[in-house]
């Protein structure tokens, strides 16, 4: 049974770290401009958390099959996939900290572009009125 835990904590782990390789995947795709995938992204993020959920409620319904002691042997290896588990979270709560200033940053880009616009259509269409201003530049 131990040894099922183990080989479940290390399929988790598996997940995570493929969770990683997709977020530096998205992260290297947000520093080039490309944000046309995001909707994909997070599609496969949502699958990659789907299959760890499910990999950890085994854990847990294997975890309270459990009578007996661990043996020091298993004990370790189990400390060594759990300290594993804390690092890659980390990890990905960095990156998911880039990701989000990444989106945010062309968020604001591109409500200034909007504004800019914006401005610029209403002094196109003052001009093409007749309509003068004292001051065209004015924020209105």
């Amino acid at each position: 049974m131990i040894e099922e835990i183990i080989h479940l904590l290390g399929e988790r782990n598996r997940y995570l770290l493929q969770f990683c390789s997709l977020n530096d995947v998205q992260i290297n795709r947000l520093k080039n401009d490309h944000y046309d995938q995001i909707s994909e992204f997070y599609l496969m993020r949502e699958r990659i958390l789907a299959v760890i959920e499910k990999i950890e409620l085994l854990i847990e319904q294997k975890s309270e099959k459990i009578t007996g002691d661990i043996s020091d042997i298993h004990k370790k290896e189990i400390e060594a996939l759990l300290a594993e588990k804390d690092e890659t979270i980390k990890s990905i709560l960095n990156q998911d900290l880039n990701i989000l200033a990444s989106i945010e940053k062309q968020k604001t880009n591109i409500i200034s572009e909007l504004k800019t616009l914006k401005q610029g259509k209403r002094v196109i269409s003052s001009y093409r009125s007749g309509i003068k201003h004292n001051k065209v530049d004015e924020k209105i």
